[in-house]
């Protein structure tokens, strides 16, 4: 990440990220299309639910909660939602 700071990228991606999507080219209007998803079996599956019931446990610090709905407050005014 070029040695910038965690903090100071996503600032920057989120004050970016509407400017990026307005300044692409415009082609020929049509979306790629989406993979579809893959079907998880035997060990794959068992491993994806646990994973899942562990984060469901983690609770998200304050400050970074705090941070990123003031990236996400940035991001809506650039937007003019």
């Amino acid at each position: 990440m070029n040695n910038i700071p965690i903090k100071k990228y996503t600032e920057m991606a989120a004050e970016n990220m509407y400017t990026v999507s307005r300044t692409r080219k415009k082609g020929n209007g049509m979306a790629k299309p989406i993979k579809e998803t893959p079907i998880l079996y035997g060990k794959d599956s068992d491993r994806f639910l646990k994973e899942i019931k562990e984060n469901e446990k983690k609770k998200v610090p304050s400050e970074d909660y705090k941070r990123a709905l003031d990236i996400y407050s940035k991001v809506i005014k650039k937007a003019k939602l």
